[in-house]
């Protein structure tokens, strides 16, 4: 039995040594070779087509440079073993059906996060960690602590940054020598912004993970078009969205991309 694990163990250690490096897109706005940081943070307008495609690209480029990486997306952590089930899948129509059962996908609320685009980011990192790339995906978002007090939506916020901040770390500590790209919201990823202290009144992940690691912040810009996002709980669809920066004017921004024109992802549950 121990012969046969450990034969087991160095064929996979073997094939990890052999993959060849992924067949990418280029990426012509960003060039890598500038990218050192440990922590890569990009933060979107949710719920389109083209943030979670240029993370694909960002990500296939870290690979093909020979780094291990690990994807955190703003997902619960409390949907990690489905999305660990969906990454060691075929990623046949029933595995996706059972991903997208989680309570996330089909909550009333769909704000973006639970995007097609963003399941084909998530089914992209299956083909990689199949083909044996050193790659792996993180769910950051912890779970809102009970309180008796009025719901504060500051304190949430303060709360779920730190969180996700805590989550990455984490992560980070269980995977040496591995680089992170951060894809979550832009108020989540947004560094030395006096502004977004002003609103909030507290860091936000990438304030709070810029005291821990160095940090690249890609500040992303868009074309008009149409995303998919909430003005009010249950009210969420697509909206027009018009050609400007998505991050804060006074964040810290150490790469520009422009994405041009932009379309709406729909809700992943939709087409299932």
């Amino acid at each position: 039995m121990l012969k046969t694990f450990c034969a087991t163990a160095l064929g996979l250690l073997a094939t990890l040594a052999q993959a060849a490096p992924p067949t990418c897109e280029a990426e012509r706005q960003l060039p890598l070779e500038r990218i050192t940081e440990r922590v890569v943070l990009v933060g979107e307008t949710h719920g389109n087509e083209q943030a979670p495609a240029f993370v694909e690209r960002l990500i296939c480029g870290l690979l093909a440079q020979g780094r291990p990486v690990i994807l955190a997306v703003e997902r619960p952590v409390t949907e990690q073993s489905a999305l660990d089930r969906y990454l060691a899948s075929a990623g046949q129509s029933a595995d996706r059906r059972a991903l997208v059962s989680e309570p996330d996908w089909t909550a009333p609320t769909q704000d973006g996060r639970s995007s097609e685009a963003m399941l084909k980011l998530v089914d992209k990192v299956r083909l990689w960690r199949q083909a044996g790339q050193p790659v792996q995906l993180v769910a950051l978002v912890r779970p809102w602590a009970a309180s008796s007090a009025p719901f504060d939506p500051k304190l949430a916020q303060a709360e779920g940054d730190l969180g996700m901040a805590d989550s990455l770390s984490a992560a980070l500590d269980r995977h040496a020598g591995y680089s992170a790209v951060v894809l979550a919201g832009t108020f989540h990823t947004v560094v030395g912004s006096k502004m977004h202290h002003d609103i909030i009144g507290s860091p936000s992940m990438g304030d709070v993970l810029a005291t821990r690691l160095p940090v690249h912040a890609i500040g992303l810009s868009s074309g008009a078009g149409e995303t998919w996002v909430c003005h009010q709980p249950r009210e969420c669809g697509p909206r027009r969205l018009s050609a400007a920066p998505w991050n804060l004017p006074d964040a810290r921004i150490d790469t520009s991309v422009d994405l041009g024109p932009i379309t709406v992802s729909r809700p992943a549950a939709l087409s299932l």
